[in-house]
This record gives C-alpha cells, sequence and structure tokens, in this order.
C-alpha cells in the first residue's frame, strides 16, 4: 500500500507530504483499522493525481497542517475489532516469551519453559503496546518534542526488558520451570535455528535479526557442551561465548545501517 501511494502522485513534496502522513499515523492508529485508513489515504493521492495535472500540490489542496488532517482521519476511521487486537497482543507476548526463552537458553544450555518469564512477557506486551502506540506519539508529534522525555520513554523500556528477561536468572531456582529431557535441548536448536534461516530467506527485515538469534544458539550450545563435558577450559565458557555475543551485534548493526540506508534512497 506505501508504494502504490508514493507511485500514484508525481512530485516529490506530494510524496513527502504522503509519506509524513502514513509515519504519523502508524504510531496513532493502533485502536483503528489501519487497512480502512491506507484505502482512505490511497483514495486521497488518487485525487491529488488529478489536482497535479493542474499545478497543485498536497499542500495546495488539503492544506498545509497534514498533522490535523490525519487527526480528522483518525477520529473518523473505524475501530479495530476485539479480535485483531487480541491477536496483535498475543502475538506481542508470543515474540517476548520467544524472546526470553532464547535468552534463557544462551545462559544455560536448557531448553525450559519458566513461569514469571511468561507473566513477565504479558506485562511487557501491555507496556510495549501503551508506551509505542499512545505515549511516544503523544511526545514525538508534538511541534517542540521533548528530547529527554523521549529519551527516558526509551530508556525505561530497556530497563523493563532487563529486569524481566534476566528474572528467571535472578530468582535462580526459586523460578517456576517445566523441564524437559535432554533431547528437547538440541531439538530447540533444530527448529529455531531452521526457523531463522527460513524467515531470513523469506523476509529481508528478519535477515538483521537473524544474526543475534544465532549468537545466542551458539551460546546456548556451547554451555551445553561445557556443562556435559564434551569441551572444557577458558576459552570455550568465556571466550567463545562473548566472541559470538560480539560479532553477532557487530553483525546487528552494519544490517541495520545497510537496512536504513536502503529505505531512505526508496
Amino acid at each position: 500500500m506505501r508504494l502504490a501511494i508514493l507511485s500514484i502522485v508525481y512530485l516529490d513534496e506530494n510524496r513527502d507530504y504522503f509519506e509524513d502522513i502514513r509515519e504519523y499515523m502508524l504510531f496513532k492508529s493502533f485502536l483503528k483499522d489501519e487497512k480502512a485508513i491506507l484505502e482512505q489515504v490511497y483514495s486521497m493521492a488518487s485525487d491529488l493525481k488529478m489536482a497535479e495535472a493542474d499545478g497543485l500540490t498536497a499542500a495546495d489542496f488539503f492544506g498545509t497542517d497534514a498533522k490535523g488532517m490525519a487527526d480528522q482521519l483518525l477520529e473518523n476511521a473505524p475501530k479495530v475489532r476485539f479480535k485483531e487486537l487480541a491477536s496483535i497482543y498475543l502475538s506481542a507476548v508470543l515474540i517476548l516469551f520467544g524472546i526470553g526463552l532464547l535468552m534463557l537458553f544462551s545462559t544455560t544450555g536448557h531448553f525450559r519453559l519458566e513461569l514469571y518469564l511468561f507473566l513477565g512477557a504479558c506485562l511487557n506486551a501491555l507496556v510495549v503496546c501503551w508506551m509505542f502506540f499512545v505515549l511516544l506519539p503523544k511526545v514525538l508529534f508534538k511541534d517542540n518534542p521533548s528530547k529527554w522525555l523521549i529519551g527516558l520513554i526509551f530508556i525505561g523500556g530497556i530497563i523493563l526488558f532487563n529486569v524481566t528477561f534476566n528474572f528467571p536468572t535472578m530468582v535462580a531456582n526459586k523460578g517456576i520451570y517445566l523441564r524437559f529431557p535432554e533431547f528437547f535441548d538440541w531439538l530447540f536448536v533444530v527448529v529455531v535455528g531452521l526457523a531463522t534461516v527460513l524467515m531470513a530467506i523469506k523476509e529481508k527485515i528478519f535477515r538483521v535479526f537473524s544474526f543475534l538469534i544465532f549468537a545466542f544458539l551458539i551460546n546456548g550450545v556451547l554451555k551445553k557442551l561445557v556443562a556435559i563435558g564434551v569441551v572444557s577450559g577458558q576459552i570455550w565458557s568465556v571466550g567463545l561465548p562473548i566472541t559470538s555475543l560480539v560479532f553477532g551485534l557487530f553483525l546487528f548493526y552494519v544490517n541495520s545501517y545497510r537496512l536504513s540506508k536502503e529505505a531512505d534512497k526508496r
């Protein structure tokens, strides 16, 4: 839909106008039907295409207050159905819980389900949705957004993530674990590894995160090998895990930078 909207209009300033609207509405349309909103924006772009023939710009045709117009569109847009909202929340919980399981595996070498980790993922999903779709848009799209408040929101999110995902380690044996036979440790590695490869092939943006996923998987495997006595020594228990994580982070940042540059060129 984004490319369809931008391909309709010819003038660069008109494309920038609609890109601003799209980004603004992306953040503020969490409880609205995004498909209906984008269809309306697409219809507006089609109308503008005819106006361009008369030499009019988007600002001439719709007014200079793009955000005000976007707010009006959002106000009149139908609300998202509860089923879709629940699906979004459940997806967020599963993603956060999956990240927590991966990090738990990387530090222990064992695949285990942990109750507190799941409850933390449920809480995190609520906080993240509220933070990014309610709080952040109110701050980010003000005429003079407070940089320190934006920074505080992100720092708060980072702290929350770290506390939640490290909670099983902090409670140690006091955690409520569902343990599995050793076979499931290797099955977890194979399934996550194959799923990561397939997703990286299918979705270009997922390739960025695949490096971190494999870094955590490698660390978990190294922990497992040390625990069962296959390998030993500082290089296996400390050196290689640190190297794997640093290398994964390096590839993550490099590919994130490349992806952002490619997006800017479009």
